[in-house]
């Protein structure tokens, strides 16, 4: 039988908590959606959880996309990082995050 954990964002179905598959897409999807929606130094004892603010006024101008794949994968180590780099203009002021999980050899 496979663990259930409470679902993020907490939410009730019915009278009960939400809840997902251990180690299922969705647990994996939820542990880099907290990471990325964490303000680096939020969380007074993991202060290096989360990502530097990406607020347009407090983003330095050498900015990459590298910490925020250096956060998913210290905070979500079941997580993949692939960075693709798409040159175009309306692409480089949107950071968009999809996230995919691949079976390994064992299921």
């Amino acid at each position: 039988m496979t663990a259930s954990m409470i679902a993020i964002p907490v939410r009730f179905v019915g009278l009960k908590l939400a809840t997902v598959d251990k180690d299922s897409y969705e647990e994996i999807a939820q542990g880099v959606e907290v990471v990325c929606r964490t303000r680096r130094g939020l969380r007074i004892e993991r202060p290096e959880f989360g990502v530097r603010s990406m607020v347009f006024d407090e983003i330095p101008a050498n900015v990459s996309l590298e910490h925020v794949e250096r956060a998913i994968l210290d905070g979500e180590p079941r997580a993949t990082v692939i960075v693709d780099d798409d040159p175009s203009a309306l692409a480089a002021m949107i950071l968009s995050i999809g996230v995919e999980v691949l079976e390994d050899e064992n299921g």
